[in-house]
């Protein structure tokens, strides 16, 4: 009995079921990301090609998102300020029952014309999970994740933006922002 379930165990191990089960790690700094693929809300198949810029911004949002809403035209300035090989942006829709043109249509409103991929979960479920939204992360050219940016605080963003022109202007980056706990009132 004990022989079966070590051999059951080894097969799930083997066949990928088990790391499925456990879940995947989030993808933090230093790692290498992991593929891109899907359809955009033109119904276009897309792969993002790590070495077409040096900086390749993946942006997790949702249509219902305000945040979200608020900080893709700034994504979007920042690509039309930069020439061309320097970044790339792809979005990644996370409303799982919506449309693909009922997604574009907000991405339109938006004035976003970046790629935006339709998710469906599977783009979230390889980068370990996006539970916060905007959930951003910033690549390099050699697909190795550079920072993770988790939530869309003006002060989150303006990070950001900072680190993305700091990357690309060769400057060393700084430390990633950390939120600090909000700190309890005391009534004693």
């Amino acid at each position: 009995m004990r022989s079966m379930r070590y051999l059951i165990l080894t097969a799930m191990l083997l066949s990928g079921v088990l790391p499925a089960l456990a879940g995947n790690l989030v993808v933090a700094p230093n790692q290498p990301a992991p593929l891109v693929k899907g359809f955009d809300v033109q119904g276009t198949y897309r792969a993002v090609d790590w070495s077409l810029a040096k900086l390749t911004v993946i942006n997790f949002w949702a249509t219902w998102c305000e945040p979200c809403r608020k900080e893709m035209p700034l994504l979007q300035q920042l690509l039309d300020e930069r020439a061309a090989g320097e970044i790339q942006i792809i979005g990644v829709a996370k409303d799982t029952k919506l449309a693909p043109e009922l997604i574009g249509s907000t991405v339109a409103r938006l004035g976003v014309s970046y790629p935006v991929l339709v998710d469906g979960r599977r783009i979230s479920r390889d980068w370990g999970g996006t539970g916060i939204i905007p959930t951003t992360y910033i690549v390099d050219s050699e697909g190795i994740v550079v920072r993770r940016y988790v939530g869309g605080s003006e002060e989150q963003v303006a990070a950001m933006l900072k680190d993305i022109d700091d990357f690309l202007e060769g400057r060393k980056l700084g430390p990633p922002l950390m939120r600090r706990p909000k700190e309890k009132n005391s009534t004693n």
